[in-house]
Formats: C-alpha cells, structure tokens, sequence
C-alpha cells in the first residue's frame, strides 16, 4: 500500500494509472535528467509550449514553462534524475476534485476550481465557476474511478485529482494526491462553522493569501475583521476566517471567505485587505 501511495504521488507513476482508467492526458513522454533537453526539444517541434516537471515534487518546486525559441535554464537542484514533459494545454480553468476511498466505495466530497501563480496552487474556490457541465460530470467519473482504484488496493482515506478544461472545454487530467489536502481541511472548517446539514447545503467559499502592510498579532487580525463585520458568526452563510495562526513573515494571512454564492463571496473576498490597511502596528 506504501509503495502504491507513493508510486501515485509521482508524475510518471500517476500517467501510468490514469491511462489505465481511461482518463484524458496531455501528451507527454517521460525521461532522465540526461535526456531532458533532446526530448523537450522534440516536443516543442510539435507544439509550441512545454510543461517540464519533475517527477517528484511539491508546491510547483522545479516546474517550467517553455516556449519555442526560450532560453533554457539549467534544472533545479534537489529534483531527482526522473522528469516528465508534456504539451501545454491552453486552458480556462485548473479544477480538482477531492475523494474519499472507503471499503466498500469510493465517493466525491466536492470539487472546485484551483487559483495558481506560476504554475504552483496559489488559492481555491468551491464549487467552480462556469466549468461546463460535461467537464465537471467527467471529472467526477474520473475522481471514483481513481478512488474505486485505490480501495481495491486497499487505501482507506482522502485523496484529489487535478485537472485543466482546455479552451474549447476539454478536460484534461494532470495529476493526484493520495493523501489529505489544504482544501479539505478548508472545506471540514465551513462545513463545521456554518451548520451546514441536509437541508442547508455547504456555502461557497474560496481560500487565498493576503498581505497587510503592518505586522499585528492574531488577536489583532480577528479584531480587525469584527470591526470591518466582517467574522464569520456560527450557523451564518458569510463571513472571513483567518484559518491559520499569525504568519511566520508578519504580512501573509490566510484566509478563507464564505458567502451564499459566487457573487457574495467576490463581493466580500476584497474587503479584509481594506480592514487590514487601517491598523497600524
């Protein structure tokens, strides 16, 4: 079970399965750090943009984007000797879907649609915004085959499946992680704070990062957004939460907004920065 866990969390390994259970893949071709920059070369001859990734990696680390006719950094340190190179899929929204993988069946907890800077996951918001209802119904087909997957191995527990829906609404799997993620533990907060049951279903919340311009302490930051009206109240449907403890740089707040729906978390997702801008240390 440790080998297969571990064997998912890798590019390679994760096109492997993928292929297998008929989901939809870039095209790509996997090599060794020698090969690299022949078979990157060979695929920018087909198409005009690359993805270069490692096999094994975390938040984005050693992951580039190239174009034909680019300059071509050295790779990273620290990124092993495997690698894989796929086509860029022009795309107009990253989505995920998170699962959980039972004994006897595997099921979608929720989807939404994932914000990224440079290629590494930058913020989130469920559920997604004007995914095309086909794109969304395939990912969800895609997220139990994946978990039917691993409860035949005999995984028991969360897992998530990343995806892009090209331009002209083609949905394209691109990676896993067997394992619990930061959505889901967002989602496991509102879900608790907003006394969400059968009849009153989830909110929509999206999570990110701010940057306040003075260093303040947690206590501060609530006081902040009580002042602004801004805290989520027990039982209510919107509201900011400050999710994580005082940031380690003195300015990068997480956060995370819920709202009623898509329009009432835009409406309110901008406003804690303007509370924060007040304090002053």
């Amino acid at each position: 079970m440790l080998r297969l866990v571990a064997d998912l969390n890798t590019e390679t390994g994760f096109r492997a399965l993928a292929g297998r259970l008929g989901m939809r893949l870039p095209e790509g071709r996997e090599c060794t750090r020698a090969d690299l920059d022949r078979v990157t070369d060979e695929l920018l001859f087909e198409t005009k943009r690359v993805v270069v990734k490692p096999d094994r990696s975390a938040g984005g680390h050693g992951m580039r984007f190239v174009t034909r006719g680019d300059s071509r950094p050295p790779a990273p340190a620290g990124t092993g000797d495997r690698w894989v190179v796929e086509r860029y899929v022009e795309h107009t929204r990253a989505v995920s879907a998170q699962g959980y993988a039972a004994s006897d069946r595997a099921r979608v907890l929720f989807d939404g649609e994932m914000r990224m800077s440079g290629g590494s996951f930058a913020g989130y918001i469920r559920p997604p915004c004007d995914l095309p209802g086909v794109a969304r119904a395939e990912l969800a087909d895609w997220t139990l085959a994946l978990g039917r997957h691993l409860a035949a191995e005999g995984y028991r527990g969360p897992y998530s499946l990343d995806a892009v829906c090209a331009v002209d609404g083609t949905l394209y799997a691109l990676e896993c992680n067997v394992r619990r993620t930061a959505t889901s533990t967002v989602h496991a907060l509102v879900t608790r704070l907003a006394g969400t049951d059968r009849d009153r279903p989830v909110p929509v919340w999206a999570m990110g990062t701010m940057r306040a311009d003075a260093t303040m302490s947690f206590d501060a930051a609530v006081e902040c957004l009580i002042a602004a009206g801004l805290d989520l109240r027990p039982g209510t449907d919107r509201g900011v939460i400050l999710y994580v403890d005082r940031p380690a740089d003195g300015g990068g707040w997480r956060y995370v907004v819920v709202g009623p729906d898509h329009a009432g978390v835009d409406a309110l997702e901008s406003r804690p920065a303007a509370a924060f801008a007040g304090h002053r240390a």
